[in-house]
C-alpha cells in the first residue's frame, strides 16, 4: 500500500491534529488537502466480475470502453452510467460520486429476482447482507457517506449479543484527504478475516469507535462502529461484539455506482485571513494555552494554528461566553476576558492530539471542537434557570 495513502487515511480519521511546526505563533494557517487519483479500470475490473456472477443479467452492461470520450467523461464508461442508473432508485444521487461506491448492495442479485418477477416490496435486507435499508446515503463533490444497520438477531451464522438494539454501521469515501500530521496515523492491527479481500486493512479503536481503514482504486474508505472497548452490556455496544458487524458488511461490499469526473488538484496550505484590527471586545490568550494543570492526568495542551473552518463564533458575537454542558463554572472568571482555552468534556478514551493517553478535549479560541453552551455576558455564572443556546 502507498505509505503516503496510509498516512492520509490516518490523518482524515483523526479528527484533530497536530500544528505545523514551521508556522509561527502568530500565524494560522489553512489545511493542505491532497487529491486522490481513481483507477477506474480496476473498478470497471471488479465490477465485470461481480456481474458476471449472475450470469442472465451480464447483456444489461456494456463494458466496452468508449474512447472518443476523455477517460474524466462518465461516457467512456458506459457500464458505471448503466449501473448508477440501476441504483440510484436506492440510493439517490450516486452518480454524484466521482469515487467508486461501496455498499453492502449485490446488484447482481437484486436485477436477477427482479428479472424472474420478484416483487417490488421484497426487503432490499435479502440483497444488503441482512442489512436494512440504508439509514442515511449522500453523495457529493468529494465522495460519500452512508449508514446501515443490522438489527438483533439478524443474519445468518452471526454470534449471539448482549447489546439489544441494531448496530449501526457508517462507510466513508473521499476523494480529498487532510494531509496532516497525526502521531497516531497509519497505526492498527490487521485483521486476518479480510487480509485476502483487503490486504492493507488496519483496525483501531480511538475515542469511542471501531474504525477499519483501507484503500481501493486508489481511494480511502473507512468503515466505523460507535463503541466502547469494554463488557458487553444490553445498552451498551461493546467492541468485541462490533466486530462480527463490521466483518459482515466488509465482506459484502460490492461497487454500487460512482463514476468518473474532472481530475481534481491538490491544495496547498496557506496563511489564513485574520482581521486586519484586534478586536476592542474579544480578547484572548494564545491558542493551546490551557489553565495549567486541567489536561488529563494533569497534562498541558498543544498549539493548533490550523484554521479547518472560517468559524464565526465567538468573535462576531462578543461579549459571549462557552461553557461545558458537563460541567458548570466554578468561579466568575469563566465569564471574563481575556478567552483562554479550557478543558471542558471529560473523555476516557485515547485523542489524537492530546499528549496523554487519557484525555479530554479542549475548547479553543480558534475553532469549535466540542458541542457547548453559549450564554451572553449578561447571565451571571451561577444561573441555572436561564435560557441557553447551543453552539457547536
Amino acid at each position: 500500500m502507498n505509505r503516503k495513502v496510509v498516512s492520509l487515511v490516518g490523518c482524515w480519521l483523526a479528527a484533530f491534529f497536530l500544528a505545523l511546526p514551521e508556522a509561527s505563533a502568530d500565524e494560522f494557517r489553512t489545511p493542505s488537502i491532497s487529491a486522490m487519483r481513481v483507477e477506474w479500470r480496476g473498478a470497471l475490473d471488479q465490477l465485470r466480475q461481480e456481474i458476471n456472477a449472475r450470469p442472465s443479467v451480464a447483456s444489461r452492461f456494456s463494458f466496452a470502453s468508449q474512447r472518443r470520450f476523455p477517460a474524466s467523461d462518465p461516457r467512456s464508461m458506459p457500464a458505471l452510467v448503466q449501473l448508477n442508473a440501476i441504483t440510484s432508485p436506492i440510493f439517490p444521487g450516486i452518480a454524484r460520486s466521482p469515487i467508486p461506491v461501496l455498499l453492502p448492495f449485490d446488484t447482481a442479485s437484486n436485477l436477477e429476482a427482479r428479472q424472474d418477477g420478484a416483487p417490488e416490496s421484497l426487503s432490499v435486507a435479502r440483497y444488503q447482507a441482512d442489512f436494512r435499508a440504508a439509514d442515511l446515503f449522500h453523495a457529493g463533490a468529494s465522495g460519500y457517506d452512508a449508514v446501515f444497520s443490522l438489527a438483533p438477531g439478524a443474519g445468518d451464522g452471526m454470534p449471539q449479543r448482549i447489546f439489544t438494539k441494531p448496530v449501526e454501521v457508517q462507510i466513508s469515501g473521499s476523494i480529498l484527504v487532510y494531509d496532516l500530521a497525526d502521531r497516531l496515523g497509519g497505526k492498527g492491527e490487521p485483521v486476518k478475516a479480510l487480509a485476502g479481500q483487503f490486504p492493507d486493512m488496519r483496525r483501531f479503536i480511538r475515542e469511542g469507535w471501531v474504525r477499519y481503514a483501507f484503500t481501493r482504486f486508489g481511494i480511502p474508505y473507512v468503515v466505523s462502529i460507535q463503541c466502547l472497548d469494554s463488557v458487553p452490556r444490553p445498552k451498551r455496544l461493546a467492541c468485541r461484539e462490533a466486530y462480527p458487524v463490521a466483518e459482515r458488511f466488509l465482506k459484502a461490499l460490492r461497487i454500487a455506482g460512482g463514476q468518473p469526473s474532472r481530475p481534481r488538484s491538490d491544495i496547498a496550505s496557506e496563511v489564513a485571513d485574520r482581521p486586519v484590527a484586534q478586536s476592542p471586545d474579544f480578547t484572548y490568550r494564545p491558542s493551546g494555552d490551557i489553565v495549567a494543570g486541567s489536561g488529563g492526568r494533569k497534562q498541558g495542551g498543544h498549539a493548533d494554528i490550523t484554521v479547518y473552518s472560517q468559524i464565526r463564533f465567538p468573535l462576531e458575537k462578543a461579549p459571549v461566553f462557552a461553557h461545558s454542558q458537563s460541567f458548570p463554572p466554578r468561579k466568575a472568571a469563566a465569564n471574563e476576558y481575556p478567552w483562554q482555552d479550557n478543558f471542558c468534556e471529560a473523555r476516557s478514551f485515547e485523542v489524537g492530539n492530546a499528549t496523554a493517553a487519557w484525555a479530554i478535549r479542549a475548547r479553543t479560541s480558534s475553532q469549535a471542537r466540542v458541542r457547548r453552551t453559549a450564554r451572553p455576558a449578561a447571565i451571571p455564572s451561577s444561573s441555572r434557570s436561564s435560557p441557553r443556546a447551543t453552539a457547536s
